[in-house]
């Protein structure tokens, strides 16, 4: 415990034999790279990035905003800010297009470094811009954005963006849930051609037909461990739906 000039420490300990999920070491990350005095505000930004906005304006950082994440909360923000400009009361009450009823949870690491953007109002805009991405055009366009202003762009941040175009295709396909769990791609609603069928029964992978659900094991993609998916899954994507969208 820190008193006066006695510095704190804290120890985070964990059994070797359990890995800690990505959201886990993102946080560690964040506590490790901002240890100097009045960092907290750093840390919290961070955290935010991690884990989506709670509360817009109280104290509590958990419920529907949480639940729904960052892209949510940007797109109600930007609506409910140009409807008070407006003077339109009514207009802030309604709930932006549903972007964010889309699951896109691929693994791997997707944010902006305080490195690559260093100013903290700065990384929040290109996350609204990038939460608001509805197509896959609009994606590319807010990319050569910030290559053109910022050209080393690191592995995270090129993450982020193509998950953004996952999500983005999700949405022009009308598709709710991109996600990998237990080592399994999960696609829904989606439509799987009859030709496509035979590679996936191979990879030991199930249609459900009636609801339109695919279940592919990982291993489909032939990818490095610890490689992130999100190229591979939009390809696989594309293939399904006949290469629209590229």
């Amino acid at each position: 415990v820190g008193r006066s000039s006695v510095q704190a420490y804290a120890y985070f300990m964990f059994p070797d034999n359990v890995n800690l999920t990505e959201e886990a070491e993102a946080r560690l990350t964040a506590l490790d790279e901002h240890t100097e005095l009045g960092s907290g505000m750093r840390i919290a930004m961070r955290d935010l990035e991690i884990r989506g906005a709670g509360s817009l304006l109280g104290a509590e950082q958990s419920g529907n905003m949480s639940a729904v994440g960052f892209d949510l909360f940007a797109q109600m923000l930007e609506q409910a800010v140009a409807a008070t400009r407006e003077g339109d009361a009514g207009a802030a009450d309604g709930l932006p297009p549903a972007l964010s009823d889309i699951t896109v949870n691929l693994p791997g690491h997707t944010y902006l470094p305080e490195e690559y953007v260093p100013d903290t109002d700065e990384r929040v805009l290109w996350y609204r811009k990038i939460a608001s991405a509805a197509t896959m055009e609009d994606v590319e366009a807010i990319e050569q954005d910030m290559l053109a202003k910022r050209p080393e762009m690191p592995a995270a941040a090129r993450n982020l963006f193509a998950k953004a175009r996952v999500k983005a295709f999700a949405n022009e396909h009308h598709m709710s849930t991109v996600t990998v769990a237990g080592g399994k791609l999960i696609v829904e609603p989606v439509a799987v051609p009859r030709d496509k069928m035979v590679p996936i029964r191979r990879a030991g992978g199930r249609y459900l037909a009636e609801k339109r659900k695919l279940t592919l094991p990982t291993r489909y993609f032939k990818v490095e461990e610890g490689d992130a998916l999100f190229g591979a899954v939009l390809d696989f994507l594309k293939e399904l739906s006949g290469g629209e969208g590229e």
